[in-house]
């Protein structure tokens, strides 16, 4: 079985089972490239090796929803990310993943967070504090997680080690509302609970855009923060507005946890806007099936063109493609886009085709003007049923899943209550559809629309239906014409075009798109332009923590241009890049660099901060944040340097130096402004006077 060795390690080129049955591990880690991990993911299943921890960001949606729905049907292995840094004991059990060890710390605090950077703060600031970390899991920033909140959360509840609990959540998906859900039980089933501190990252980011994670992307109120946050508060949550002050708060709460109310003032919670929906945690009990025999075929290196190759040397991102590659897409599909005559449509219908986060499946979300919901009820729902598709739409069923369920409320459609369907689960394979007779029907577009969803790298598709009353009432509900669209594609480049990176989107398809972004898309960082005063540029490593600079910034009344991350990585040329995007914002007046540095070293951040400043002769004044390994040696470098760089390392000091700093430079642009420009009279006025 094993077929040589790496350094003193028995190497297998086998079937994975004859490695697990040989080395008999209690778990995995899969350090492989998006395009292979879901293989990889699908073989430790197979072997049923008990823990299997994924790193990879952006594995294709359509991947993790087979690999999801392969996990609820087995018993034997739990999947941790992906898009994780993965799980680490700090008391010395366990370490597998990517962490900056400086960083952690033996202790009673249990973490568990969707941001990596984010998690890293939160380690950070309790080793500081002296408390230290007992098990902190890396959920994973992608938009289905092999282990959620509330997994992570029962897990803590039992184990005797953990003495308190760190929640870090973000936008999209309703993973949090779950995690509060799973708190309120807690609470009143336990005597003495576990004191609890949270963070929401995300609270200024603009709806429908893809903020740096495949995952934080929200389309409506109850995948925003600020629901999130208001009710984790309700629930007596302690919430923080930065990672900064977990160490703190925790401390408070350990010595005092019956008075929490005036710690919540003093570290800060966000905004209560929404009142929220409950939503119970579906319980998520594994079987065994048939999924643990299927086997994807393995991809060669002759299956490996050169483009794919480049592509994965290159830092993928999430996107929404514009109005005209939306439509193009559809259209090559077969889907045909109505005439663009409805400029004021009396009628219109947004359908929106996700995955839903809880269950892994498709759905389908119909909302929009019309004048009964009552009048869809003539909608072939057949159709959205893979055995109603049109002929020829279906290859094929996974085994096991020849029942795709239509479980919403098809028979159960209200007045004026838009209708919410499951399109069934993740394993659906559709070859090359014929078109439609007619796709005029509301559930007709539904169903090619999911179609389309299955064959591409999609994580999400929105489209405008809409018609006239003028046509006649035979014609009436034959009258609908698809008109607009946007759609959310997974890899960085698509038909070998440049995408457009950080965009955003609006429900009937509207683009924002700049050429900074662009250009941000070029050099890997995702760069998402924010409305408002922007006076403070940011520039950041990480997506969580780029989120959680602006919203805190935000907090103590700053308001900042752009929504920066450069990736994880902060080099010279990534910093270079970074300062080239936000300058090229005229509203911007201050810099504000704000940093970990984990596995990349802070002295190493620092050198890339001072040659990105010489070598584009900045002259707007540059706040730099640096925490994380080697921290002190890259805040000598800078207060060295004799340039006007300005180095701090508690987040909230360094934040009021910019926001003061763009004050005073936003006055004195103003007052220039306002002066008027003095004439130099030329020689012959003055022999004049």
């Amino acid at each position: 079985a094993v077929s040589g060795n790496v350094i003193g390690i028995g190497q297998f080129n086998a079937y994975p089972k004859q490695a697990k049955d040989h080395l008999l591990p209690d778990a995995t880690a899969i350090y492989v490239a998006a395009e292979q991990a879901a293989g990889a993911i699908e073989e430790a299943i197979e072997a049923e090796i008990p823990l299997i921890v994924a790193v990879a960001e952006h594995i294709p949606t359509a991947e993790l929803m087979r690999i999801r729905s392969m996990l609820i049907t087995q018993s034997k292995s739990r999947l941790v990310g992906p898009n994780s840094p993965g799980i680490i004991s700090a008391i010395g059990k366990c370490r597998i993943g990517f962490h900056p060890l400086p960083c952690f710390q033996a202790g009673v605090i249990g973490i568990v967070a969707r941001s990596g950077t984010l998690s890293y703060e939160a380690v950070a600031s309790t080793t500081r504090a002296g408390l230290g970390q007992s098990l902190v899991i890396g959920m994973g920033g992608d938009i289905l997680a092999g282990t959620d909140f509330v997994d992570a959360l029962t897990l803590f509840e039992h184990h005797e080690e953990t003495k308190g609990i760190i929640l870090v959540g973000e936008i999209g998906g309703e993973s949090e509302i779950e995690a509060a859900e799973w708190i309120r039980n807690y609470r009143r089933r336990t005597e003495n609970p576990k004191p609890i501190m949270a963070l929401i990252a995300g609270t200024q980011a603009p709806q429908h855009t893809v903020m740096g994670h495949a995952g934080a992307i929200y389309h409506g109120a109850s995948e925003g923060a600020a629901l999130k946050i208001k009710e984790l508060k309700d629930l007596g949550v302690v919430m923080t507005n930065h990672p900064s002050k977990f160490g703190e708060g925790m401390q408070a709460l350990l010595s005092s946890p019956r008075s929490p109310l005036s710690l919540r003032r003093r570290l800060g919670g966000g905004t209560e806007r929404f009142k929220l929906s409950q939503k119970s945690h579906k319980d998520k009990e594994q079987r065994r099936s048939i999924h643990t025999g299927i086997r994807r075929p393995f991809l060669g290196a002759s299956s490996c063109s050169q483009a794919s190759m480049a592509r994965n040397s290159r830092r993928r991102h999430s996107h929404i493609l514009s109005k005209a590659q939306s439509l193009e897409m559809l259209k090559t599909h077969g889907i045909t886009v109505g005439p663009n005559f409805h400029t004021s449509p009396d009628q219109h219908i947004d359908i929106q085709i996700k995955i839903d986060r809880g269950s892994g499946e498709l759905s389908a979300i119909l909302d929009g003007l019309v004048e009964n919901w009552k009048d869809l009820e003539h909608m072939r729902l057949d159709q959205l049923n893979p055995h109603g598709l049109p002929p020829g739409s279906i290859s094929r069923l996974m085994p096991g899943r020849r029942e795709i369920a239509l479980r919403a409320a098809q028979s159960e459609f209200k007045v004026d209550t838009p209708p919410h369907f499951f399109l069934g689960g993740p394993t659906l394979y559709y070859n090359t559809c014929k078109p439609a007779e007619s796709l005029t029907d509301p559930g007709s577009h539904v169903a090619r629309l999911a179609q389309v969803f299955c064959k591409e790298r999609i994580f999400y598709v929105s489209a405008r239906l809409s018609r006239d009353k003028k046509c006649d009432d035979a014609e009436r509900f034959r009258a609908w014409d698809l008109t607009d669209a946007s759609i959310g594609v997974d890899n960085l480049v698509y038909d070998g075009t440049q995408a457009e990176t950080g965009s955003t989107a609006t429900s009937q398809g509207e683009q924002t798109v700049s050429s900074s972004q662009e250009d941000a898309a070029k050099d890997g960082i995702v760069f998402v332009k924010l409305d408002g005063p922007g006076t403070i540029g940011t520039v950041v490593n990480g997506a969580g923590l780029a989120m959680n600079t602006v919203d805190a910034i935000a907090d103590l009344g700053g308001s900042c241009a752009n929504f920066l991350d450069t990736g994880g990585k902060a080099t010279s040329a990534t910093v270079k890049a970074s300062f080239k995007l936000v300058l090229a914002d005229p509203r911007v007046k201050v810099i504000f660099v704000d940093i970990f540095g984990g596995l990349t070293l802070c002295d190493m951040i620092a050198e890339g901060i001072m040659l990105a400043y010489k070598d584009l002769g900045i002259k707007a004044p540059v706040v730099v944040r640096l925490r994380g390994t080697n921290e002190e040696i890259g805040q000598k470098m800078i207060a060295e340097s004799g340039l006007p760089l300005l180095a701090y390392d508690e987040f909230e000091n360094a934040a009021l130096k910019a926001i003061d700093l763009a004050k005073e430079r936003s006055i004195k642009s103003s007052i220039a402004d306002s002066v008027p420009e003095t004439k130099t009279p030329t020689e012959d006025e003055r022999n004049i006077e």
